[in-house]
């Protein structure tokens, strides 16, 4: 990548040829398990330590299955319970495996209701407090997903059902999912409070995994479709966790609908019963409802943050709880509560909630933390000295860590302070494997081991390199293996216990600061530092960080055309598109550049994930407007190979604008539909709320070809008397009514009998006011005679003889024209209907019935006034005088009745 810098301008094509060859030869000799480590490590290097870090969840599950000590049981637990995790088995071609899913989803269920018996809780260990939720949270997520992915890959497979079935069942089945774990946690409820504790940590981590990805749902796709009635609806769900984890912390609340009956926590006479440990647990699991709060129930942010407010202990007197350890939890609840809101409140939502509720929230927090008078005032009376100095030294760390981050540690202080973390480290592994020690000393050893490579990292996160140094790597690496040899040959069993949670506490930690809120890593650091893939990601990256004005657009141009050439043949290996591509886009690295980058998204958008929400976000307008022509012709030729992976609601922006912006593409879709059998057309073109306009221009185009009858636009005729939205319908009518040739007599006889016998009351209509479904059947009426009889009127209106002539007549070029003139078309046709209906009456075959029409239109004249509106029987007794010379009108019992004699 320096020769590309050095290379003349006019040498860059060869060069491109040069780098894009170079990459196809790395992309054929590359290691097939590749892929697999570098996301099942987090992005790690393909060191030793990648593989070390790599292999703890295998060996404390392993560890775990096959103990017999149960003094060794709840630390193990701990630790696959912090990092519990299963590959997914694929095959040659990169798909899962069904049968592996399906038991991948059993496993984690079986694991859950394991966990949840033996995972211990200690009150007093305020250390493993801070953790708790979180790990619950993130084993629920991955439970979530893996029941969610085994049913919707069963439901592939038996193919049983029908497409609308199928499609219906796959939306909601992450309800399927919810529930089944729901059920896994109730069969342990009624347990010791320990396990109820656990239950409930469980139960929020559930809820706040399907919050998150009912949010993510399209909306219009999930409101077109009907649960299954035996699923609880995603809000009355969440709102029955919310009210079962408020009634537990607080006895004074009084929920709003029901709650899981499994918590045994009221008396008879309304008391609070539940134990301690489960008050403290629900104060925690409260702390994970932050998507729930923000998406679902943003009044309750008020009443939970008050909740946790009353649980903090008082100045000057007893706590409003009378626990000291749900004193404790509930303020360190309070403040990841604060944490996660805060959060969301930047990245998701405008204004998520009162900005008032959360500083008042933090004022009386604060106000605990740095009060003398409560100092130590909130923990167990018995705890030694030691302990608390624990807790005050933990929290000198974190503020000396923050301080370094931002700068306010001078160097050389920096310096010293990492030498002493040198020496700290050497002597607590000797301490650790020195049999001979004693235990205290050995499990305070093993603590500080962690923790200075990097298990408090999830709590203390700052911007650092991602790429941690060679010695790093192997400090971590040989602290991996001391406590791992702890934990298998060491006869200590409570060191053994509390090493196996702190090595899964390790796991844990690094799997969540790795690569910040992404799964896949930013880069191509894993890869050897020879590989030119490295290079020339490398390159790109570093470009998006300077900018233009440093990195010439010329040079980005090939080296991201390079491996855009090659990814329409090679999937590449994982990594974070929209960190590498976004900054290239959004700076003025010139159109070549963004065209590269659009086409290299969309080829590797079937494998990445990254890549296929890159490209999502930029079809969605107003970004898609800023891509070139080329661009977005390239994004339509394309189309078959990413249109699988991109979100539902962002490709129907992307093709609704192709349909209004390019009507002959959209005239071309049509056309190949006409080829399909009656059957298939009808299946396909179905007349829907949401996709009423896109069903009535392919029915309306297909009926002015003659490829359908005019009968076959009844629907869309019952959708709008259903009061369907469709402001543009009308004029696509009236488009197909003035290119339409045959059985027009047939069809608008019958027309005429449904609208009189609908105002009559003969026929009934599923709409809630009468006159407006005559008023719209009369204009339909109208607009057909207008077209049919009257060659000026249909000008005057705006229609076109063909679908494709907008661009010719100099009309926008949109399906349905002019927003005024589609809305206000088929009204007027009422105007011009006597004009019209006299010139209709004197072509063939059109004379030979108008004695049907006279009697037709004197029935609409002296209809039931209830029915008709008097704009409609005032345009029936204007046609009726514009018939005046017609030879059947003469006769008296016509001109009479006409003349109202």
């Amino acid at each position: 990548m320096t020769l590309l810098c050095l290379t003349h301008t006019s040498s860059l094509p060869a060069y491109e040829l040069l780098l894009t060859s170079l990459v196809k030869q790395a992309m054929q000799i590359l290691p097939r398990g590749v892929h697999t480590l570098a996301l099942r490590g987090g992005g790690g290097s393909l060191s030793d330590q990648g593989k070390t870090m790599a292999g703890l969840p295998a060996f404390l599950l392993r560890t775990y299955e096959n103990n017999k000590q149960p003094g060794l049981k709840p630390g193990l637990a701990a630790g696959v319970l912090l990092s519990y995790d299963l590959p997914v088995h694929t095959d040659r071609d990169g798909r899962p495996i069904i049968r592996f899913l399906v038991s991948r989803s059993r496993s984690f269920q079986q694991t859950l209701a394991s966990l949840i018996h033996e995972v211990n809780i200690q009150p007093s260990e305020w250390h493993r407090g801070l953790l708790r939720p979180q790990a619950w949270g993130q084993f629920m997520s991955q439970a979530f997903h893996a029941g969610r992915r085994a049913e919707l890959k069963i439901q592939q497979k038996q193919g049983k059902d029908s497409t609308e079935e199928l499609q219906n069942k796959q939306h909601f089945s992450w309800l399927w999912a919810r529930d089944q774990l729901t059920d896994v946690i109730k069969s342990a409820a009624k347990d010791s409070p320990v396990v109820q504790g656990n239950c409930i940590l469980a139960l929020s981590g559930l809820a706040a995994a399907a919050a998150k990805y009912e949010s993510n749902l399209p909306r219009d796709v999930g409101s077109s479709l009907q649960a299954p009635p035996e699923c609880v609806p995603a809000a009355a769900w969440l709102s029955m966790v919310m009210d079962t984890l408020l009634s537990i912390v607080s006895s004074g609340y009084k929920p709003r609908g029901q709650v899981f009956p499994w918590f045994l926590h009221r008396s008879y006479s309304g008391e609070n019963t539940a134990s301690s440990i489960a008050r403290s647990c629900a104060a925690l699991g409260l702390s994970l409802l932050a998507p729930v709060l923000v998406g679902w129930h943003r009044e309750g942010v008020a009443e939970v943050l008050g909740a946790l407010r009353a649980r903090l202990p008082r100045d000057g007197g007893p706590g409003a709880d009378d626990s000291q350890a749900v004193q404790f939890h509930s303020g360190l609840a309070l403040g990841a509560l604060l944490g996660c809101l805060h959060r969301q409140h930047l990245r998701d939502h405008s204004s998520p909630v009162d900005p008032s509720l959360l500083t008042t929230a933090l004022e009386a927090l604060e106000q605990c933390s740095f009060n003398p008078n409560l100092e130590y005032n909130c923990w167990p009376s018995s705890g030694t000295p030691p302990a608390r100095d624990s807790v005050l030294a933990y929290s000198v760390a974190c503020v000396c860590v923050s301080a370094f981050a931002v700068g306010l540690v001078d160097a050389v202080k920096a310096d010293e302070v990492m030498g002493i973390l040198r020496t700290l480290t050497e002597e607590s592994q000797q301490i650790l494997l020195a049999e001979g020690c004693p235990t205290m000393q050995r499990l305070a050893a093993v603590n500080g081991l962690v923790a200075l490579v990097g298990s408090e990292s999830y709590l203390i996160q700052f911007k650092v390199e991602s790429e941690q140094s060679s010695l790093q790597q192997g400090r971590l690496n040989d602290v991996i293996r001391t406590i791992t040899q702890i934990v298998t040959f060491s006869g200590a069993i409570g060191l053994q216990s509390n090493s196996a949670c702190l090595v899964g506490h390790l796991h844990f930690a690094h799997m969540s600061t790795s690569h910040t809120h992404t799964t896949v890593p930013q880069d191509f650091s894993y890869l050897p530092e020879n590989s030119i893939l490295r290079a020339v990601l490398d390159f790109l990256i570093q470009a998006g960080k300077k900018g233009p004005d440093v990195v010439h657009p010329t040079l980005v141009k090939t080296a991201v055309a390079s491996l855009a050439s090659v990814g329409a043949s090679f999937q590449y290996p994982p990594v974070n598109w929209t960190t590498v591509l976004s900054p290239l886009m959004r700076l003025n690295f010139r159109e070549e550049v963004q065209h590269q980058c659009m086409v290299l998204a969309a080829s590797q958008a079937q494998s990445s994930q990254s890549a296929a929400l890159f490209l999502g976000t930029w079809l969605s307008p107003p970004l898609v407007h800023c891509l070139s022509f080329p661009t977005q012709a390239q994004l339509y030729e394309s189309l078959g190979s990413w249109m699988k992976h991109v979100s539902e609601d962002k490709l129907q922006a992307f093709v609704e604008g192709l349909g209004d912006d390019e009507v002959d593409l959209y005239v071309g879709m049509a056309t190949c539909l006409s080829e399909l059998s009656d059957t298939e057309i009808e299946r396909v073109v179905r007349v829907t709320e949401v996709d009423m306009e896109k069903s009535c221009f392919t029915l309306a185009f297909l009926t002015s070809r003659g490829r359908l009858p005019l009968l076959s636009l009844n629907d869309v005729v019952g959708g709008v008397l259903r009061g369907w939205p469709g402001p543009r319908v009308g004029w696509l009518l009236l488009q197909t009514f003035y290119q339409c040739v045959p059985k027009q007599t047939e069809w608008l006889l019958e027309l005429m009998g449904h609208i009189r016998n609908v105002a009559y009351g003969s026929a009934s209509v599923e709409c809630a006011d009468t006159k407006l479904a005559t008023d719209f059947l009369l204009q339909l009426f109208a607009g057909a005679v207008v077209s049919w009889g009257d060659a000026a009127g249909p000008l005057l209106l705006g229609l076109r003889p063909s679908w494709s002539s907008s661009r010719a007549a100099g009309l926008p070029p949109s399906l349905c024209g002019e927003e005024r003139l589609a809305e206000g078309a088929l009204p007027a046709c009422l105007t011009a209907l006597p004009r019209g209906l006299k010139l209709l009456l004197e072509k063939e075959p059109w004379s030979g019935h108008s004695q049907k029409f006279l009697d037709w239109l004197l029935s609409i004249a002296e209809g039931p006034e209830e029915c008709l509106s008097t704009a409609s029987i005032t345009a029936a007794k204007a046609a009726l005088q514009a018939l005046r010379s017609c030879a059947e009108f003469k006769k008296k019992g016509i001109w009479t009745r006409a003349y109202g004699w």
